[in-house]
């Protein structure tokens, strides 16, 4: 079955929004419209992406967080330094692209999976002995 995505210009204009991107030069539509697609998840009708009737919902919150997290890394050697009387404070870009992560990290969707166990096969017969003979 072939998913068929339904990322919008609105939505790829929201993001950009979310991530302070105005323009195409640091990312593309594309590479947007790539990222969310990443992220498509169940519907509000409990339907997975995979399902012919699942209605296209994206976690714009998980995109825009992971960008600002490759925003932190791209700053992560900028730093705070004194010279010619003045104090420069570089570190606060990095400081404000992990806060900006983190915030929208805490507006994504809860994501869940479930864990089935099944039995376990009995490794002793009737006389209680293991697979390598007796257990005495």
């Amino acid at each position: 079955m072939t998913i068929t995505h339904d990322v919008t210009d609105v939505m790829i204009a929201r993001l950009r929004r979310m991530i302070a991107e105005p323009t195409e030069a640091t990312y593309t539509n594309e590479d947007l419209e790539t990222l969310i697609e990443e992220t498509a998840c169940v519907d509000s009708d409990g339907y997975p992406p995979d399902n012919d009737n699942w209605t296209a919902t994206y976690d714009l919150n998980k995109v825009a967080s992971e960008i600002w997290g490759e925003k932190a890394s791209a700053l992560a050697d900028e730093f705070d330094y004194n010279a010619d009387g003045g104090n420069y404070r570089k570190n606060q870009k990095y400081q404000n692209a992990l806060n900006l992560s983190a915030y929208y990290a805490s507006r994504a969707k809860i994501v869940t999976h479930s864990q089935h166990q099944t039995p376990v096969e009995d490794e002793y017969d009737e006389d209680f002995t293991d697979i390598y003979g007796s257990i005495n």
